[in-house]
Order: C-alpha cells, then sequence, then structure tokens
C-alpha cells in the first residue's frame, strides 16, 4: 500500500516529526501534507531509499477508507499510577501488532477497522485518518494487525461523546461560492471576514478588542472558528466551507504565522486537516444555532409578554379578529427600574420627590448619568450624552424634574468635597446658539434640565420662528448631539470680531431632558422634524398612570454604598475634564453575548429601515435604534462599573425594552393622527386606526350613542365617536380654509373609495338601531 514516507531530520527542529517525500524533479526532500499521500511509496520501494538516507525516519499516512487504527499510548512522568494501569491493561488485552514509539516511551498499537473521528485526551490519542504515524520498527507485541470490533465501536462512542464527528452532516450545496462569499462579505457589519480573508490580522485584533474583547491577540485557531461561524450562517455544506476556508489568508502558513518560521514548520503538517476544519465547521454550526435557538426564545417570550396587549387590540366583528400591531410592536407592561447602580439611584430619587413618580426618577437618573460621563465615556465612536422628553399630564410633578439632579450634584460638592460636581447638571435656558457655545467654553460635559420646556419647543420648532433666535437653538442642539465623541469637534462661530467669536477644537458631551404635557407637544411636532434629524436624536418617555399623593421631602442622604459610588463617579469625571482639551476617555466594552446581540440588532433595524423607506418617521425610528440602544446600555454598564464598564445582557434587555417603548410611542402618535401635518396617507391611517379603537375603548362609550354597546358587539361604529376623537387630533386640525368635521368627512370617504371602511345603508341603520345616525365598519 503506498501509504510509506519519510520523516524530517533532527536538524530539522519543528519539521523532525512531519512526513516528507523524495522530488525527483528538484531533486530534494519536500515537507509533505497528509492530503498528499498520492505522493507516498510502498514499503518496498521505500526500504531501500532509508539506506541512502540514515538520518531520516519514516512513518505511515492515515488514509480516510484505508481501513487501519493507531492507539498512540504515551507515559508521561507527571502520568498517574491509575493512568498507567488503565495503559497496561489495554496492551495487554490486545493481542495485535505493536511497537515502541520514538520517544521510547510509548507505544503503538495497530488495528484493522476505522474510528470515525479523533481522540485525544491524557492516556491516549486515536487515529483513523489525516494523520501521520512515525514507525520505528522496535517492536513490541509481534502479531498480525487484528480486528477488534468492540474496541472500534468503544473509540467510535468517545467519538460521538466529545463531539469530535468526522461523519458530520453537510447539507446540499445550493448557491455558489461566489455567492455565499458576497452574501458573507455583504452582512459582515463588523469587517472580521474582510480581516480573515486578506489577511489583516491587525485589524482583526482591534476589531475583538472594539467589541469588548480586552488583550486581544491574534489566534489562529479563533480564527478558524470565527471564519466559519460566518460561512456557515450562509452554507452547511462542509466542502463547500473548506473551499472557502481555502481562499483566505488562514489557509497561508506564511501569513498565518507571519514571520515565525519554527511556528510555520511545526503547524504545517496539520494546516487545513478534515479534522481541525470540521472542528471549526461544527463549532459555527453549535454557535449559529445556538444564537438561532435564543433568538427563537426571545421571540416567543416576546409574543407571550405581548399576548394582553394584542388580545385587547382584537377587533370583534362578525367572529373575526384584527391586530392592531402595525410596523412597531407595542411593549407590554409598566417601565422596570433600571438594572444595577443606575436603578438605584433611580429609587433614590423618587424617594426624595414630592410627586413619588418611577418614570420621573429614572429619567432623572439617566440625566445625572449622562451629565457624568457624556464625554468622558465612549461607545463605538461616540459619547454617552442622552436627549430625553419626559411627557406626562398637568399635576403630575414633572416641573421638578431638575431639581433632584441638581440637589445631588450640590450635595456633592458642598457635603462631601467633590469640587466641580455641580458643573455636571444645569437648569439654566438658552436663548440663542450663542450662549450655548459660551457655555461650552467653561464646560463640556454636563445635562440640561429644563422644566416647562412644553412652551419653549413650540417657539423653538414653529414656523413663525424658522429665522429666530430659538430655532438657532434647536439647529445647535440637533448638531451637538453627535459631537461627543473622542475625536469629534464642535466647532464654534465665526463674528466681525474675535471677542464675539467661539471656536471649540474639542468634543462635548451635552444632554438634554425637558419635560412637557403631551397635546402640546404633538401638536408642535411634524414629521420633517424625524427625517431632518432633530427629534430622531430624542427619546420620548411617556407618563399615563395616576397622579400620586403629595409626600413631606425628607432631603436624605442616598444610602452609603450609593453615596460613595457617586463620589467616585463625579470625582473621576471632574479629574477627567481638568483639562478641557486633553480629555482622557474611556472606551466601553461589549462581553461575547453582547457584540453578537448589536450585531444582529444593527443589520435588523437596516432591514427595517429598508422595509420602511416610504414612511420616512417610522424609517428614522430604525435608523437610530440601535446607536440608542448601545449608547443606553454603554450608560448603564459604567454607571455600574466606571473604571472599566463592559455591556453585558441585563444592560442590553433594559435598554432595548426602553428604546423599543419610544419607538411605539412615536409610531402610535403618527398612527394616531396626534402629529402635525402629516401626510395624506398618515392621516387616512390615523383615522382609520381611531375607528378600530373604538372596539376597544373602555369608557363610557354610550356618551357616544345609546346604542354604541350593540354597535360595537356587531363591528360597527357610529359617526359621533369618530367625529369627536378625529377632532382632537393634530392631523385634523382645522385650517383657514376648512374645519375639522370636514377634513375628517372628507378622509372618511376616501377610506370608503379604497374599500377600507364601508358605510352601512339607511335602511340597515334603522332596522338594526332604530336609529338614522350614520354608522360604519371597518373592512380591511
Amino acid at each position: 500500500m503506498p501509504r510509506w514516507t519519510f520523516t524530517g531530520r533532527e536538524c530539522d527542529g519543528g519539521l523532525a516529526k512531519a512526513p516528507f517525500y523524495w522530488c525527483e524533479l528538484e531533486g530534494k526532500f519536500k515537507p509533505l501534507s497528509t492530503h498528499d499521500y498520492h505522493f507516498c511509496l510502498t514499503f518496498d520501494e521505500l526500504e531501500p531509499m532509508l539506506a541512502k538516507h540514515p538520518d531520516r525516519g519514516f512513518g505511515f499516512v492515515m488514509v480516510d477508507g484505508d481501513g487501519y487504527t493507531c492507539i498512540d499510548l504515551d507515559v508521561k512522568d507527571d502520568a498517574p499510577i491509575s493512568a498507567t494501569e488503565r495503559q497496561v491493561q489495554l496492551v495487554n488485552g490486545l493481542d495485535t501488532y505493536t511497537e515502541v514509539s520514538q520517544s521510547g516511551t510509548g507505544l503503538h498499537l495497530w488495528l484493522k477497522g476505522e474510528v470515525k473521528g479523533a481522540i485525544k485526551t491524557n492516556e491516549l490519542e486515536v487515529y483513523s485518518r489525516e494523520r501521520f504515524i512515525i514507525c520505528t520498527g522496535n517492536v513490541y507485541k509481534d502479531l498480525p494487525i487484528a480486528y477488534d470490533q468492540a474496541v472500534i465501536d468503544f473509540f467510535n462512542a468517545r467519538v460521538d461523546e466529545n463531539a469530535e464527528n468526522f461523519n458530520f452532516v453537510s447539507a446540499p450545496q445550493t448557491k455558489s461560492d461566489e455567492e455565499i462569499m458576497e452574501a458573507a462579505l455583504a452582512g459582515d457589519h463588523s469587517g472580521k471576514l474582510g480581516c480573515l480573508m486578506s489577511g489583516d490580522w491587525q485589524g482583526y485584533e482591534d476589531i475583538m478588542r472594539n467589541q469588548g474583547a480586552y488583550g486581544f491577540t491574534f489566534d489562529a485557531s479563533q480564527a478558524d472558528s470565527a471564519f466559519m461561524t460566518i460561512i456557515t450562517y450562509y452554507t452547511r455544506n462542509v466542502e463547500q466551507c473548506k473551499r472557502l476556508w481555502r481562499l483566505s489568508a488562514l489557509s497561508d502558513i506564511k501569513k498565518r504565522y507571519p514571520g515565525n518560521v519554527k511556528e510555520q514548520q511545526k503547524k504545517l503538517k496539520n494546516l487545513g486537516t478534515d479534522y481541525k476544519l470540521i472542528r471549526a465547521i461544527k463549532y459555527g454550526v453549535q454557535k449559529n444555532d445556538t444564537d438561532a435557538e435564543h433568538r427563537r426564545k426571545l421571540t416567543e417570550e416576546a409574543k407571550l409578554a405581548n399576548e394582553a396587549i394584542l388580545a385587547k387590540a382584537k377587533a370583534v366583528a362578525k367572529g373575526s379578529v384584527e391586530e392592531l400591531v402595525g410596523t412597531v410592536a407595542p411593549v407590554g407592561g409598566d417601565l422596570q427600574y433600571p438594572p444595577g447602580m443606575m436603578g438605584e439611584l433611580a429609587r433614590y430619587f423618587q424617594s426624595q420627590s414630592v410627586k413619588p413618580i418611577k418614570d420621573f426618577a429614572i429619567a432623572e437618573a439617566l440625566a445625572v448619568a449622562s451629565g457624568l460621563f457624556g464625554r468622558t465615556y465612549n461607545i463605538s465612536g461616540t459619547g454617552l450624552n442622552m436627549y430625553l422628553m419626559m411627557l406626562a399630564p398637568s399635576g403630575s410633578g414633572k416641573s421638578a424634574l431638575s431639581k433632584n439632579p441638581e440637589n445631588l450634584m450640590t450635595l456633592l460638592e458642598r457635603s462631601h468635597g467633590v469640587i466641580g460636581a455641580r458643573q455636571f447638571v444645569m437648569s439654566k435656558r438658552f436663548t440663542h446658539e450663542n450662549s450655548m457655545f459660551q457655555e461650552f467654553k467653561e464646560r463640556s460635559q454636563f445635562c440640561q434640565c429644563l422644566s416647562e420646556f412644553g412652551k419653549v419647543f413650540k417657539n423653538m420648532v414653529s414656523e413663525n420662528n424658522s429665522g429666530g433666535a430659538l430655532a438657532t437653538v434647536r439647529e445647535c442642539m440637533t448638531d451637538m448631539y453627535s459631537k461627543s465623541g473622542q475625536f469629534d469637534v464642535a466647532g464654534g462661530m465665526r463674528y466681525a470680531t474675535s471677542e464675539r467669536s467661539v471656536d471649540l477644537g474639542y468634543a462635548v458631551g451635552y444632554s438634554f431632558l425637558g419635560e412637557s404635557v403631551p397635546e402640546p407637544f404633538f401638536d408642535s411636532i411634524t414629521p420633517d422634524m424625524f427625517t431632518d434629524g432633530f427629534m430622531s436624536r430624542f427619546l420620548i418617555m411617556h407618563y399615563k398612570g395616576n397622579v400620586p399623593y403629595d409626600t413631606i421631602y425628607q432631603a436624605q442622604e442616598p444610602p452609603q454604598h450609593l453615596l460613595q459610588h457617586l463620589i467616585q463617579c463625579a470625582t473621576g469625571a471632574v479629574r477627567a475634564l481638568v483639562d478641557i482639551n486633553a480629555v482622557p476617555v474611556t472606551q466601553v466594552g461589549l462581553d461575547a453575548y453582547s457584540g453578537k446581540w448589536f450585531a444582529d440588532f444593527s443589520r435588523e433595524c437596516t432591514d427595517k429601515v429598508n422595509e420602511h423607506g416610504t414612511s420616512p418617521v417610522i424609517a428614522s425610528l430604525w435608523t437610530r435604534a440601535n446607536l440608542k440602544t448601545l449608547k443606553l446600555a454603554a450608560l448603564l454598564a459604567t454607571m455600574d462599573c466606571p473604571s472599566r464598564p463592559v455591556i453585558e445582557r441585563i444592560h442590553i434587555d433594559w435598554a432595548y425594552d426602553f428604546v423599543m417603548r419610544h419607538n411605539y410611542l412615536v409610531y402610535s402618535s403618527v398612527r394616531d393622527g396626534l402629529l402635525a401635518n402629516t401626510s395624506e396617507s398618515e392621516s387616512l391611517s390615523a383615522l382609520r386606526e381611531i375607528m378600530v379603537s373604538f372596539y376597544t375603548y373602555e369608557g363610557n362609550i354610550t356618551t357616544y350613542h345609546p346604542k354604541a354597546e350593540a354597535m360595537r358587539a356587531n363591528g360597527h361604529i357610529p359617526w359621533g365617536y369618530i367625529q369627536r376623537v378625529a377632532s382632537r387630533r393634530a392631523a385634523f386640525r382645522p385650517s383657514q380654509w376648512k374645519k375639522s368635521t370636514q377634513i375628517v368627512r372628507e378622509a372618511l370617504e376616501e377610506l370608503k373609495r379604497t374599500g377600507t371602511v364601508r358605510q352601512l345603508t339607511r335602511n340597515e341603520v334603522t332596522d338594526t338601531y332604530a336609529t338614522t345616525a350614520e354608522v360604519f365598519q371597518v373592512l380591511n
């Protein structure tokens, strides 16, 4: 059987035990891969050549299908007696050809039959393929090679247990190698695959470190697994995966171990073997399957959590139901406290509030954290600054939103020696962008907390004030949101005189917390404010609960552990900002789960943007959803551990829930016609949702018609409900030429023409409800 070949020489160092073959064409020995066994010789051909080259040994190349297995026993000096006893029992129990290994301290036992995978333990190694076994001729048992099915079955069972099975179930190939690689490169937003294909190990290291792998250095085996994790997402065909790997820089021994000749020689004999590649493929498949199962469970959990909301949103009409989920799914339940130290700060703020409302306390805690960490901490090239808007009804105590943050900073500065702590929160208003830049000259990281902001906001965005001073504040806020990264420059303003000019050559971590009642706030917003980037920078909270009873303000300090933590946070922020032009920035890391989650969520957001391209407001929600979630999770992680913040799953879960609540709030405001200057299609959609909301209205519906209960049971809606609810929405606000009722009727007629709504005939209404009122029904 032509499976015999030479070994290296002692002077070959790491290749002394590697296979070599005699190249007649070049007249010299060359390294041999176990894949190239066709260069091997029969033993009769090899034997005379050994005499010519006494400095070389010889060995046997194990090839799949040849029907041989080698058991390699190696007795180590530190091996326990029990392990040695098991080895002795194995040798004594197998009557087969056995010889002493090259080291002189081990044995090679040869069997007929094949083990379907490799086994490697501290006591033995078992191979049937992809391996070069050095032979010595130093016979220990001079017996024929035996066939023992029981032993082969035993080792095959061990292979299955160790998940090193070479009989990998390969899926059929459905796309060409070019199509798979094109899709993989297009979907690899991190850039890892490109680095692995080209051999840019430094770029690969940078990506891994940016994703939270602190101190990561390139490891070839880890890179194989990472490569296969990406590729097996697109194909499960084993041979195709191998081919694509061999196209990458990982298959080039010189690129794989650049400048390390010794390692290149050492690793050459095993590079690209089935054992190595299929192990990496299996890792990639298992990783993708685990991630897919995790996503499936999350989807199922979300579905169950929203069950109550979905059930409530079903319109009962002649036994049929209609779901009102829309393009952004609602989030069930109340907003929960943030995890970790952010949650503890929110609880403390709630205990110090005259109107103890959890949502307000959470907003205040986020404002403090963004004021402390907005510039000095970065994630994905941006700071942790936030724009928050708190909506709540009058009399709920939202006007005191700035009180708790300011009181806390004053406490830290005056009672606990954190000089400069008060700079991180301010409640002054800006009247012009110049006043903002003047403030940024004094402090480059703070949160502006404004009560009664709704009136200011209305003037800021008013078309009548498009060229006014407050309009410049809006423009400056839009711009400053993205100027908090380590290498960002805030810029400034240039006037004729240098005294009035401002030139800021550094980043600014400007955060904002404002409050308003919902109606004037939504009435002031137009869809253009989302598409031009101003409103898309905000995270909006809406408190719809009852107004609680007043409590007595206690002026208590935070619990001791929270107080010490806040002192450390504020002290660190003050020290970092000593030189406003040279601020040290800490990068927030991500653990393995978080890095994968954000990569997946980024792709999901991109898909959503493409899906809803015809609806700019909805598309704008998904454009920034990933960044908002990332920054919010980073803020939670930094609050937990400012010295070395790392985003974990608990931070992601809360941040994602928070952002999805914001998205649904904006989506529902568009859907329900709360925004001003909506398009015709948005107005029609809003009117349809108003009509459907009649099916789930919880108030006294008989105020809209005495027979309203019977109408709802039949899936019908009285005109009185449509007219009164719609006329309160900004989408149907009266104009100079039309009254609100006329605008609603025109929209209703359009819905009738499109087949979305049907108006019952006069006979139907009279026969069913004994009334002459107009009654409608939503059809689709």
